[in-house]
């Protein structure tokens, strides 16, 4: 027998390194990466059938979205918008000459 992290007991044989078992699953949200190794697929492939957008063939569809239904994948929608929008850091040149670099003004 061999002892989780979280001191549950894991029968011999238990198939506990497997990121697409049921056990690890449940320890953490799938990813799209999840998804992508168990279709044996790309990770683009997967974007393009989750979006639905590109060309992906009917057998590849197929099989990303049984990955998708046996992993319970969901997209992470905080990490999609994290991609379309534009991030500032900083402050820009302008505002350091005008004001001295100050905070709040």
């Amino acid at each position: 027998m061999q002892r989780r992290r979280d001191s549950s007991i894991v029968s011999p044989g238990a198939d506990v390194g497997n990121r697409n078992s049921p056990s690890a699953a449940s320890l953490r949200p799938s990813t799209i990466r999840d998804v992508a190794g168990l279709a044996g697929v790309s990770t683009a492939t997967v974007s393009r059938v989750v979006n639905d957008a590109g060309y992906v063939s009917c057998t590849t569809r197929s099989k990303v979205l049984t990955a998708i239904s046996r992993l319970q994948y969901c997209p992470n929608t905080y990490a999609a918008e994290l991609g379309r929008t534009p991030r500032k850091h900083g402050m820009n040149a302008s505002s350091v000459v005008r004001h001295g670099g100050k905070a709040g003004v």
